[in-house]
Parts: C-alpha cells; sequence; structure tokens
C-alpha cells in the first residue's frame, strides 16, 4: 500500500486542504479533507458568541503562552457568561 499526502493552505477562507491518494494492488483511491484555520481573534468572537467569557489562552495544554507564529494550537480557558 502506498499513501501520497498533499497539503495545501488556502488563505481565503483560512484552510488547510489535505488530499490523501491511497494506492492497493493497482487501485487508486483519493479522498480529501479540508480543516478550518481560525485566528485567536475568530475564535474569541465565537466563545463570546456561544455565551461564554475567554479567560485566558494558552499556545498548549501545558498552559504556555501563546505564540501565534510559533504555536501548534489555541487552547482557550472560558466559563459561562454570568
Amino acid at each position: 500500500m502506498v499513501i501520497k499526502i498533499d497539503r495545501t493552505l488556502q488563505e481565503q477562507p483560512a484552510q488547510l486542504i489535505e488530499t490523501l491518494a491511497v494506492e492497493e494492488a493497482g487501485h487508486v483511491a483519493q479522498h480529501e479533507r479540508r480543516q478550518r484555520l481560525y485566528t485567536t481573534t475568530e475564535l474569541q468572537a465565537m466563545v463570546k458568541g456561544a455565551g461564554f467569557d475567554v479567560q485566558a489562552i494558552f499556545g498548549d495544554y501545558g498552559g504556555a503562552g501563546l505564540d501565534e507564529a510559533r504555536s501548534a494550537k489555541i487552547v482557550l480557558l472560558a466559563e459561562g457568561a454570568a
């Protein structure tokens, strides 16, 4: 089995597009996955719009500071608005 993965970053809207080609026994199946990417500002607005208040933002599950250029994830700590 051979799996080929092609990843592309799209700007508008910001998303990761991943195309997988799986070849096995002479047959090739292709699959596509799209993952929307959000900025910290967009995430905060969505959380607030859902009725929560953002208490803190981290760059990982251990509580490291967020570096938007380098952090692999955004972790938001929020609680229900009073």
